[in-house]
């Protein structure tokens, strides 16, 4: 099948589609007729929209080290970061804050 149009949109974030027998690895997938599907049924700026909630989830190449008071916690994703966020003490919102939740 021709999956040109679904390959361009993993190809605007720079996801590299593999063969369906390959174990993807960051930044691979082998969805793209999952994401052909989506795009066909609902069109291209919900196929967008899902990609880019799929891409929210994946790991971080490396991890991201955020020193607590007793540990060091590693965040490994978008979806930890988030968790970090709504974690951080209300009284203790300041710049840096902000600026993370509003990205």
């Amino acid at each position: 099948m021709n999956y040109t149009e679904a390959e361009a949109i993993f190809a605007e974030h720079g996801i590299q589609v593999v063969p369906a027998h390959v174990m993807p690895t960051v930044g691979q997938t082998r969805a793209i007729a999952t994401l052909d599907r989506i795009r066909n049924r609902f069109g291209d700026h919900h196929a967008r929209f899902v990609e880019e909630a799929a891409m929210a989830n994946t790991l971080f190449d490396s991890p991201l080290l955020v020193k607590r008071a007793r540990y060091v916690q590693e965040l490994g994703s978008l979806e930890d970061v988030f968790d970090v966020l709504d974690d951080w003490p209300a009284e203790k919102r300041d710049a840096t804050y902000e600026i993370l939740a509003k990205a």
